[in-house]
């Protein structure tokens, strides 16, 4: 039944206030992986956030472009 289904909407409205959260919050993971020296932590978190400044980057973009 449809009706039940969710309806996903394109992420802006999935991250109404952009990827800042995101990134913020794997800036702060790679501090604290880097005070506890887990380097293998870092690299995940730096991967996380390479991602989210991207599409950051790329909703910046389309925003730019519409004015």
């Amino acid at each position: 039944n449809t009706q039940f289904m969710k309806k996903y909407s394109p992420s802006a409205n999935r991250y109404p206030n952009g990827y800042q959260p995101k990134i913020d919050y794997y800036q702060a993971k790679i501090a604290d992986a880097n005070d506890k020296l887990e380097v293998h932590n870092i690299i995940f978190y730096a991967g996380k956030l390479k991602y989210f400044l991207n599409k950051q980057a790329e909703q910046d973009a389309r925003l730019e472009s519409l004015y």
